[in-house]
């Protein structure tokens, strides 16, 4: 959005590259909230159940998950099927922490 006003302003993107820094960082941010919200959020504060895990979407805690888990916990989160995850997102929200240590 920011890059279409500058445009629709004339201005030539490449001048402005420090805006596009920090937007990016401000996203970022956001998504990996939205997403630790999403994972451990109590429904009745954040007004959702958050099912990212459940629904294979690439999560931050996800990635982040598969950058420090061992060969045997990657396998659980390639399985595939909605039980392994489902399982795993009711075990974190339960414990109030990731039981694979995402």
């Amino acid at each position: 959005m920011v890059a279409c006003a500058l445009l629709m302003a004339g201005e030539n993107l490449d001048n402005h590259v420090d805006v596009k820094n920090i937007l990016v960082e401000m996203g970022t941010y956001f998504q990996v909230q939205d997403d630790c919200l999403d994972c451990f959020g109590d429904p009745e504060i954040i007004g959702k159940i958050g099912t990212d895990i459940e629904d294979f979407k690439c999560s931050w805690l996800v990635v982040k998950g598969m950058e420090i888990c061992n060969e045997e916990q990657k396998k659980l989160l390639h399985v595939g099927e909605e039980k392994t995850m489902g399982n795993l997102t009711q075990q974190t929200k339960h414990k109030g922490r990731p039981s694979i240590m995402i």
